[in-house]
């Protein structure tokens, strides 16, 4: 019965509030890919759960004279103006969401209802992330143990890309430690301008290549995870409006 009312007044709270625009969610999708350092705290081989929702008290408190220090937003007018109330929460490890820990929202006496956990919560891995440092992870001494689980595991569903990303970060690796201190300058220096010289070594050339076919890799990896983002925060607006 306590249950049954909480959940009430959850959907009571967010009947104040508007409903997330497509270009909100579409924002939201996007820029959860880099609200964090992902690449470095997922688990790659199983991922970690997100549950995503309206939050009616979301990011208050942030103004121009107590501003968040973030590259995508500093006041709470600006993240609502970017993302209306959209919020999730992830979980360190899958007994935690089991549980529906962390259901409470922020400092009050709202709980999440169920159904959330139910209908907008996701599995993404670290490739999610679109950090800078995000290529690299691959090579993380974090991931090892788990990279050696997939190459194992022929369930896993994205061995392949992942098996992949692991071999072409090594061979990229390997080849820059083979470089002279001439050819990666040539290289950083094409890499800044994305203008190549008519004449570049057999060496440069090949790390460029390969360097392009890690990108490709992870772009696919990553552009996974962003469209099972879209997908939810479209069931998410969904839910919430059919309430």
């Amino acid at each position: 019965m306590i249950t049954c009312l909480i959940a009430v007044n959850y959907f009571e709270a967010i009947k104040r509030i508007a409903i997330p625009s497509d270009a909100q969610c579409k924002n939201f999708a996007e820029d959860l890919c880099g609200f964090h350092s992902w690449y470095k705290h997922l688990n790659l081989y199983k991922g970690n759960k997100f549950v995503l929702f309206l939050n009616p008290t979301l990011q208050s408190g942030f103004d121009e004279g107590n501003p968040r220090m973030h590259e995508g937003w500093k006041t709470t007018s600006e993240y609502k103006a970017k993302y209306g109330c959209l919020d999730f929460k992830w979980y360190d490890n899958a007994e935690d969401f089991k549980q529906r820990k962390q259901a409470v929202i922020d400092d009050t006496s709202l709980v999440l209802p169920e159904i959330f956990f139910r209908q907008s919560s996701l599995t993404l891995y670290p490739f999610v992330s679109t950090d800078f440092n995000a290529l690299e992870s691959i090579g993380y001494h974090i991931h090892e143990e788990d990279l050696k689980k997939i190459s194992l595991a022929k369930d896993y569903p994205h061995r392949a890309l992942v098996l992949q990303w692991a071999d072409l970060h090594h061979r990229t690796e390997t080849v820059w430690q083979q470089l002279t201190q001439q050819e990666r300058e040539v290289i950083l220096t094409i890499m800044q301008d994305e203008k190549i010289p008519e004449r570049l070594s057999k060496s440069a050339s090949n790390y460029l290549r390969l360097e392009e076919a890690l990108n490709q890799v992870y772009d696919t990896l990553q552009q996974g995870e962003l469209e099972k983002i879209e997908v939810k925060v479209a069931q998410l607006v969904n839910l919430v409006s059919n309430q």
